[in-house]
């Protein structure tokens, strides 16, 4: 296994779980009459363990952790252990997304493949979604790869035969007890040069930094409620628009993307929830603005790199900004400047320094990580999460004769980082769904009015039309 997804394997606690899930939705008029029961999806699925390697892979870790894990072949694969059909004990919305959460929400057994299918049959009342859907759930650890690759992984699956992903090597190494010594040894040259080439890389984008050649790290702000250690329990909603109202937003405003639209309307949103329950940031360095910055993450697909390959871009969110156009071109500026700065070949060095990283050496970054996160703290590096994962076309997906109509994913949440949202597209539909801890979000409509209020102003700022799907 590569750093990258090693750290995924290592990052998880007891009550937050690194878990990809991505969720489907097809139409029932579309195939044939009937639910899709288990035996029948058994069947299908046993069909389909040879369209990517991670559906018989398993983790296998070495003894002492005195190497990184790998991919070996499971032998006793049972893939009634894996997947499960069920339908909606409370219709509607409410219902579909519980359940959802229900599914996302659990930790996955580490002694199996890392991966699991669920079918909801015969949703009712639920929303946008025509009764009688069934909603099919893709669940994966991260470990095994990104939001990216869980999306070419689902429309392989669904009939898509283009999308590729990372090749899962399946070779267990060979471990004798006399071999401890050479191996610990090799643990500590490696963390060695790996500390030395992590200073070097440093301090040569403090110079440049310095310099004026690249752009600073944005400095951390203040907290807010989503920036607490987590309850492990979540709220989950989702908020659909017109892929073609956001492209109209995007051409009348000069020099911005479609994801500075949304990011835009993340912000909006944000900064109207915080006010509504009395929860904006306090004054920060100075700053005249009462909410302070809200930076955010988002990946930068670097597919030829194989899996896991990101970059985190903490993009200031603006909210001095009352004026939406005006916000969406700040935002949008910033961005650009993440971009640049993330880019720089300096800050690539520093990137990439982890994936020289010996075995013992992430895991006690990662012993770091959870036990920084689990104190309180007074400023952040990022309030919120955003991750774009774009779906593509939904000409040609299906499942059980029955047509793609819509999709979206769950990013769980997990200690100081208590709001994440993703946005995805497919075909002429954008969602923005999120997932909140339930303690500092305990009704997750009230920020999902926001969202849609959020496009709208910033519609109506735009183009002069306004109103959400």
């Amino acid at each position: 296994m590569s750093t990258r997804q090693t750290t995924a394997l290592f990052v998880d606690t007891d009550h937050s779980y690194t878990h990809l899930v991505s969720v489907w939705i097809f139409d029932a008029e579309s195939g044939p009459n009937g639910s899709i029961d288990q035996q029948s999806l058994e069947a299908w699925m046993i069909d389909q363990l040879d369209v990517c390697p991670i559906f018989r892979r398993k983790v296998y870790r070495m003894p002492f952790d005195l190497g990184f894990p790998c991919w070996v072949t499971d032998r006793d694969l049972d893939i009634r252990r894996h997947i499960t059909v069920t339908g909606l004990s409370t219709p509607g919305w409410r219902g579909l997304t519980d359940e959802i959460v229900r599914i996302a929400n659990r930790p996955m057994d580490r002694s199996r493949p890392l991966w699991e299918l669920h079918v909801i049959n015969d949703i009712t009342g639920a929303k946008t979604v025509p009764d009688g859907a069934s909603a099919v759930i893709l669940k994966f650890h991260h470990s095994v790869g990104d939001g990216v690759e869980s999306v070419a992984l689902a429309r392989r699956l669904f009939g898509d035969p283009n999308p590729s992903w990372p090749v899962l090597d399946s070779a267990r190494p060979k471990f004798r007890v006399w071999q401890i010594p050479e191996l610990t040894l090799r643990q500590v040259r490696q963390a060695r040069r790996a500390t030395a080439e992590t200073k070097a890389a440093q301090e040569d984008l403090s110079s440049a930094v310095e310099s004026g050649r690249v752009a600073p790290t944005p400095a951390s702000r203040p907290s807010t409620r989503f920036n607490r250690v987590t309850s492990g329990k979540w709220t989950f909603d989702v908020v659909l628009f017109s892929l073609t109202d956001v492209q109209a937003i995007r051409r009348a405003v000069e020099n911005v993307t479609v994801n500075d639209v949304m990011l835009t309307v993340v912000a909006i949103a944000l900064s109207s929830y915080l006010d509504t329950v009395g929860d904006t940031p306090p004054t920060s360095m100075g700053s005249a603005s009462p909410k302070s910055v809200f930076p955010v993450k988002q990946r930068v697909s670097e597919p030829e790199k194989g899996s896991n390959q990101f970059s985190t871009m903490l993009v200031d969110l603006h909210p001095e900004s009352e004026n939406p156009v005006d916000r969406l071109r700040s935002i949008a500026y910033s961005a650009s400047l993440e971009k640049s700065r993330i880019g720089d070949p300096r800050s690539v060095r520093v990137e990439h320094t982890m994936d020289h990283w010996p075995m013992w050496l992430v895991k006690y970054a990662m012993w770091r990580q959870k036990r920084h996160a689990a104190r309180p703290t007074q400023n952040v590096g990022a309030t919120v999460v955003v991750t774009n994962v774009p779906r593509g076309s939904s000409q040609g997906l299906s499942f059980f004769g029955r047509s793609a109509i819509d999709g979206f994913g769950v990013l769980g949440t997990c200690d100081q980082s208590g709001l994440q949202h993703v946005v995805s597209s497919l075909g002429d539909r954008i969602s923005v769904s999120f997932t909140a801890c339930a303690e500092a979000m305990p009704d997750s409509s009230l920020y999902a009015e926001a969202i849609t209020r959020a496009f709208r102003d910033l519609q109506q700022a735009s183009t002069g039309s306004g109103g959400a799907d």
